[in-house]
């Protein structure tokens, strides 16, 4: 089962968390819902083909996506 659209709702839903925290001016927790935000959206590319993803670094993830998978 190819569950990257779970993942990408949750990316969708932790970018929507960064910017409430944002807005209440707790840039520190923004930081870190926004990158969780990035890695969620990375590791839902790596699925769409078909990959399994593993690890926090969103620039390896990134590196890791096949030729042409995103961009």
């Amino acid at each position: 089962m190819n569950r990257f659209r779970d993942w990408l709702e949750q990316a969708r839903g932790n970018l929507a968390h960064a910017q409430r925290s944002v807005d209440m001016g707790d840039h520190a927790w923004a930081c870190f819902a926004a990158h969780q935000a990035a890695e969620a959206a990375v590791k839902a590319l790596h699925m769409r083909h078909g990959q399994i993803a593993w690890g926090n670094s969103v620039l390896e993830l990134l590196a890791q996506l096949p030729e042409g998978a995103c961009c």
